[in-house]
C-alpha cells in the first residue's frame, strides 16, 4: 500500500508522476478484478479482454457503467473479491437509503488516512494527526503513518457528538452541514476550543456563505468535502475554494445521459472508479449525483487532481415545468444556504405538489429575518422563471434524517404518495 506521505508528494509534486501513478493503480485494479471478482471477470471474458488490454486509465471505457440497480439485482458476492471472501469479510457498511433501498457494501477504509492527510496538510496541518467522521458504529481504524481515524456513530445526539469530539481531539472533523449547524446553535464559540485544523462539511447542500458563517464559531476553515459510503472521501475544497478530486482514492468520469464524456463546464452524471478498495471495488459506478469538470483546470494551491464544480445534485431530483423543461432541484437548496449569517430555517423541504406549484415548508429559526426571507424568495422565484408558483407554508417540525436530509420531493413522488394515501395528509 502507498503511504499517505507518498500520496501527498504525488498530489503536490510533478504532474507526470501523478498521472503515471493513477495509470499504475488502475492497471493493478483491473488485474485484480479480472481474476477475482465475478461480475467484472465475466464481462471481460465475454468481450475477449485480458488485463493486458488495460494499460492505463484511458482504457477505462472498455468496462461497463453500473449503478445501484446493477448491484441490487445481483448477490453481493458477485462484486466481492474471492480472496476477501476466503479471508473473511469485515463488517458491512450500508448506504443511507435516501436513494432507495440501502446497499450493503464492503471496503478497507485504510485510505481514509491518506484522504484526511491531504486535506489537513492543505490547511497547514502536520503529521501525526487524528481525524473524526461519522459512520454506522463507533470504531477506530488501525494506526497508519502515526495517524488515526475515529468513526463516531451517527446515532449519537448533538451533545454526545460534542463530547466525543472533545475526547478524541481531532485535527480534522468531517460532519454533515446540518450537524455543524446544530453544534453551532448549541455550543457556539465553544467549538473553537476543539482546536481543529480544518472542518469538513459533507453529505448535503452547503455553500461558501454557510461555511464562512460556521467557520466563525468553529475557529478554523469549514470546507466542502464530497464523499459517499460507496467511495469514502472523493472531493475536497482547497484553500483557494476550488474542488479537487482525490483521484488516488476514486477516479472520476462525468458522462452525459448517452454515456459520452460531458464537456468541461457542462453538467453530467458522476461515474466513479474505486482505485484502492481491494475488497469490493466499484468500477465505473454511476452514483446518481451530477456535476461538471471546471473549464479552468489551473489552481495555484499546488495540489494535483482534476477540478470540479456544481457537484451534489441528484440526477433524479428535478423540477418539471409545465412546458416539459426541467431544472435540477439542488439549485433550490443552494439558494437557501446562500443566505449570509445564521440560517433562516431550522428545517425546510421543497415539494413540487402540482405541475405549476412548488410548496416550501419551513420551520423558523431563532435568527429568522423577514428581510433575508424576502431576498431568498426573490432569488427562488427568479430561478423558477415564472414557470412554477412558489408557496411558503410555516410548520412546527419536519420529520427529517439528521445526516441525509430530504430537501426536495419531486412531482412524481408527490403523485405516488397521493395515490397511495388515497386522500391522507401528505407530509411536508
Amino acid at each position: 500500500m502507498f503511504s499517505s506521505q507518498h500520496l501527498c508528494r504525488l498530489f503536490s509534486g510533478d504532474i507526470t508522476d501523478y498521472h503515471r501513478f493513477i495509470d499504475e493503480l488502475f492497471s493493478r485494479r483491473v488485474a485484480d478484478v479480472f481474476s477475482d471478482i465475478p461480475f467484472y471477470r465475466d464481462h471481460l471474458a465475454s468481450k475477449g479482454l485480458t488485463p493486458a488490454d488495460f494499460r492505463g486509465i484511458s482504457d477505462l471505457s472498455k468496462l461497463p457503467v453500473v449503478d445501484r440497480r446493477t448491484l441490487q439485482s445481483r448477490p453481493v458476492e458477485t462484486f466481492v473479491s474471492a480472496a476477501a471472501l476466503a479471508a473473511g469479510l469485515p463488517s458491512p457498511a450500508y448506504t443511507s437509503g435516501t436513494s432507495g433501498e440501502p446497499l450493503q457494501l464492503y471496503a478497507s477504509r485504510d485510505f481514509y488516512i491518506a484522504s484526511f492527510h491531504l486535506m489537513q496538510l492543505a490547511y497547514g496541518g502536520s503529521v501525526p494527526f487524528t481525524a473524526s467522521c461519522l459512520s454506522e458504529v463507533d470504531r477506530v481504524l488501525p494506526e497508519q503513518d502515526d495517524c488515526q481515524v475515529h468513526f463516531i456513530a451517527r446515532s449519537n445526539s448533538v451533545a454526545q457528538l460534542f463530547e466525543r469530539l472533545k475526547e478524541i481531539r481531532p485535527q480534522v472533523a468531517l460532519l454533515g452541514p446540518r450537524r455543524w449547524r446544530k453544534l453551532v446553535e448549541r455550543y457556539g464559540h465553544e467549538l473553537a476550543d476543539l482546536n481543529l485544523v480544518v472542518a469538513g462539511a459533507a453529505g448535503a447542500a452547503s455553500t461558501p456563505e454557510e461555511r464562512a458563517y460556521l467557520s466563525g464559531f468553529v475557529g478554523c476553515p469549514v470546507v466542502d468535502m464530497y464523499g459517499a459510503t460507496e467511495l469514502g472521501g472523493a472531493i475536497f475544497e482547497c484553500p483557494r475554494g476550488r474542488e479537487h478530486v482525490l483521484a488516488h482514492h476514486n477516479y472520476l468520469e462525468i458522462l452525459d445521459d448517452d454515456g459520452n464524456p460531458a464537456a468541461p463546464g457542462h453538467s453530467g452524471n458522476l461515474v466513479w472508479t474505486a482505485l484502492d478498495n481491494s475488497i469490493m471495488p466499484l468500477i465505473r459506478y454511476q452514483i446518481g449525483d451530477t456535476g461538471q469538470f471546471a473549464v479552468d483546470q489551473e489552481c495555484d494551491c499546488g495540489w494535483n487532481g482534476p477540478i470540479v464544480q456544481g457537484v451534489g445534485g441528484k440526477a433524479r431530483e428535478k423540477i418539471v415545468f409545465p412546458t416539459g423543461m426541467t431544472l435540477n432541484a439542488f439549485k433550490l437548496n443552494v439558494e437557501v444556504h446562500r443566505t449570509p449569517g445564521p440560517p433562516l430555517f431550522d428545517d425546510y423541504r421543497f415539494r413540487q405538489a402540482e405541475a405549476d406549484l412548488i410548496r416550501l415548508s419551513a420551520v423558523r429559526s431563532n435568527d429568522f429575518s423577514e428581510d433575508m426571507l424576502g431576498d431568498l424568495l426573490s432569488r427562488i422565484e427568479k430561478l423558477l422563471g415564472g414557470h412554477v408558483r412558489l408557496e411558503l407554508v410555516w410548520v412546527d417540525a419536519i420529520d427529517q434524517p439528521m445526516d441525509k436530509p430530504v430537501y426536495f420531493v419531486s412531482l412524481e413522488q408527490s403523485r405516488r404518495e397521493a395515490a397511495a394515501g388515497a386522500g391522507a395528509p401528505v407530509t411536508p
